[in-house]
């Protein structure tokens, strides 16, 4: 390599398919590892709770279970509108759920996974697990095709593998790995000059998790080098699909509201101020405290370098998040799980901007998009967004 000119040569190590094998990998051994360890089954991976509601339900449709938590977690809701995405049983699928409506709108991971059923209830299971893993791999290429081939000290695709929330996803049956999935898979193909292949990744983006238009809404919005058409082709590919499926929600028996559960505050960290009365300090749950802190530094941190690389589209995707921190409710922040879940993409957002040659402008030429591109000339404000 030509350090003096900052050229790059190519690594077959740093190769997107290689990186996504090698997450892969790593993750199927994490798993089996947990299954033979524990001497479990995928059902462990769904996060039933011995003190959960959905417990005598799965028992009945599944017969013995894993149990996993004392109050189980969200994969429980996902894994009862994989059996039904389409909503069709009405009365029947939303009764097990705690907010029908707001489970609903996260329709995408359930939905990819639902044909599993067709080999029964267990296979279903096995499904939601292996499901997140095939994500696993692609977010882990399409991180890579993002950071380009360059000789760096650490691939990007790391940043989607070793993400927190990735790893969240797939040890408890959560759709946030495929949203955000689907958030790298705009930018590629941004990057790429295939507009259809952006407004595709929305929209999976936002149905796996509706906060994903956050991101969408800034990039679209603000992020530079981008065109009228693609503005808006981003916004409307992320308002429009949200806004037919809640409607369809919403008319199925059963779906129509939902009990209220405050998520955000108007008052700055008031939330962080309800946990420590609430939780952390009554309970000792000084890690969740830990971590909530911890993640209050990261934002500031995400914003701020946000503020002096206005160019960049990961860091403008991640900035509503680190925004929207202060502002969460102490049921989220609360909660190391969740409050992770909440701001998650912000971390792999500004980890990849960090992997992926944030030096300079001229360290970001070398960007190659793993999609073909149509021939033409970048701008500008494609080379260097």
């Amino acid at each position: 390599m030509d350090r003096s000119h900052g050229a790059s040569t190519s690594t077959p190590s740093r190769s997107p398919a290689r990186q996504a094998g090698v997450a892969l990998a790593l993750y199927v051994a994490t798993v089996a590892s947990i299954i033979l360890g524990l001497r479990v089954d995928a059902t462990y991976f769904v996060g039933f709770g011995e003190e959960s509601e959905f417990l005598p339900y799965a028992e009945a449709v599944l017969g013995d279970v894993d149990v996993a938590l004392p109050d189980g977690h969200d994969g429980q809701q996902f894994w009862i509108l994989a059996r039904d995405p389409l909503l069709l049983e009405g009365i029947v699928t939303a009764e097990p759920l705690d907010r029908p409506l707001y489970r609903a709108q996260r329709i995408g991971y359930p939905l990819l996974a639902s044909p599993w059923r067709i080999g029964g209830e267990r296979l279903l299971i096995w499904g939601l697990l292996v499901t997140n893993l095939v994500v696993v791999a692609v977010g882990t290429a399409l991180a890579a095709g993002l950071g380009g081939t360059e000789r760096r000290r650490y691939p990007s695709g790391l940043a989607f593998a070793a993400s927190p929330l990735v790893w969240l996803a797939v040890l408890y049956d959560f759709s946030d790995a495929l949203a955000l999935a689907g958030l790298l898979g705009m930018l590629v193909g941004l990057r790429g000059r295939r507009t259809g292949w952006a407004v595709a990744s929305v929209v999976v983006a936002c149905l796996a998790k509706e906060t994903s238009l956050l991101a969408v809404l800034a990039v679209a919005g603000i992020g530079r080098g981008l065109g009228r058409r693609e503005r808006a082709g981003l916004v409307l590919a992320g308002i429009l699909p949200l806004g037919v499926w809640r409607l369809y929600a919403m008319s199925r028996p059963s779906f129509g509201s939902d009990p209220e559960v405050r998520e955000f505050s108007i008052v700055p960290f008031a939330g962080f101020i309800d946990a420590w009365r609430i939780g952390w300090s009554p309970q000792e749950l000084w890690g969740d405290a830990a971590a909530a802190m911890l993640l209050v530094v990261l934002m500031a941190l995400v914003a701020a370098t946000w503020w002096r690389n206005r160019w960049s589209w990961e860091l403008t995707g991640a900035l509503p998040y680190a925004l929207m921190l202060p502002f969460l409710s102490h049921h989220v922040v609360g909660i190391s799980v969740n409050v992770v879940r909440a701001v998650g993409p912000a971390l792999t957002l500004g980890a990849l901007w960090y992997l992926g040659g944030r030096s300079s402008a001229e360290g970001r030429r070398g960007w190659g998009p793993i999609l073909p591109t149509d021939g033409r000339e970048a701008p500008p404000g494609r080379v260097d967004p």
